[in-house]
């Protein structure tokens, strides 16, 4: 049996749950597989799911809800929503946002522990522009964000390299920064404009793809759109 990862201090990982009906048990599963059940709990947050998702996730409850604090919650549709609804209903000190696909395992928060990086510093990005983040993903993924995040960082003048990958903060340091505005995928892109607005170092850490089968509900041209209008607005708010 694999020695699982224990985190000294305590951690709310937050799950936003959208149409991963076929994916949110094996998640859970591997989640428990991998992290001590020592000073964790699990925040599953459906937004608007149209299958299975609800079904599949109290399933998981049920199944490993007696070694681990699993929590079940509702949120308006989006992922901004599923977010905010999570990291309020959290209690413990730090938050880790993990996907419903379980798209990269728990490769950023391992690397964090085994550089001994929780101590120094406060937030975190798990990054596919980081060099050492191995994905695979198809050109058209690749170009829609790469074009995403040069104007991004042009917008902001931002150093960060994706700003759409998974995060990992204390929620002392969330709770102090102005209002997040978004309810949709620019949420993420939206806490890190304000971590550096507010001086707060955020650091990208590399994440690695695992092999999970899992169907993407992004559309790249009308998100794509919706995201950089939201940029725009973003931009307006912070330096208007």
């Amino acid at each position: 049996m694999q020695n699982k990862l224990k985190i000294q201090s305590s951690l709310s990982i937050v799950i936003p749950l959208h149409n991963k009906g076929p994916n949110i048990f094996e998640t859970i599963k591997q989640i428990t597989n991998k992290i001590s059940s020592e000073n964790i709990e699990i925040l599953i947050i459906e937004n608007g799911s149209s299958d299975n998702s609800e079904i599949e996730a109290k399933k998981a409850i049920k199944e490993f809800g007696n070694e681990y604090k699993i929590y079940f919650f509702k949120s308006k549709i989006g992922l901004g929503s599923a977010l905010k609804k999570g990291f309020a209903e959290s209690k413990n000190n730090w938050l880790y946002f993990i996907p419903a696909d379980f798209a990269f395992g728990i490769s950023d928060i391992e690397y964090i522990h085994a550089n001994k990086l929780f101590e120094r510093y406060e937030a975190f990005t798990g990054s596919k522009g980081h060099p050492d983040s191995k994905i695979q993903r198809k050109v058209s993924r690749k170009i829609y964000s790469n074009i995403y995040n040069k104007i991004t960082s042009k917008l902001f003048k931002l150093s960060i390299s994706d700003t759409q990958g998974t995060l990992i903060l204390k929620k002392e340091i969330y709770e102090k920064l102005d209002k997040i505005e978004s309810n949709g995928f620019l949420f993420s892109t939206e806490i890190i404009v304000k971590l550096f607005n507010s001086n707060i170092e955020i650091i990208e850490v590399p994440i690695k793809e695992t092999n999970f089968n899992s169907v993407s509900t992004v559309s790249p041209f009308k998100d794509g759109f919706k995201m950089f209008i939201g940029l725009l607005k973003l931009k307006k708010q912070n330096f208007s």
